[in-house]
C-alpha cells in the first residue's frame, strides 16, 4: 500500500501528464478534485474495487467499535 501512495501524481502532475477528458474534466482539476484518485480507481477491475471497497469497510466498523 504505501509503494502505491508514494507512486500517485499531485493534482497538479496530473494537469501535465494526464490525458484531457474534455472541459468537465479540466474545470474538475481547476476547482481542486484529485483526479488522480479517479485515475487510478478506474485502472482497478471489478474484483480489485471490491476488496478495496471490503478493506475500507472493514476498517470502518473496527474504528467504530
Amino acid at each position: 500500500m504505501r509503494a502505491e501512495l508514494i507512486q500517485l501524481q499531485t493534482t497538479e502532475d496530473a494537469c501535465r501528464t494526464l490525458p484531457s477528458h474534455g472541459p468537465a474534466w479540466d474545470a474538475a482539476i481547476a476547482y481542486g478534485v484529485d483526479v488522480t484518485l479517479l485515475e487510478r480507481n478506474l485502472s482497478l477491475t471489478p474484483s480489485e474495487r471490491l476488496t478495496q471497497l471490503d478493506d475500507m469497510l472493514r476498517l470502518f466498523f473496527a474504528v467504530q467499535q
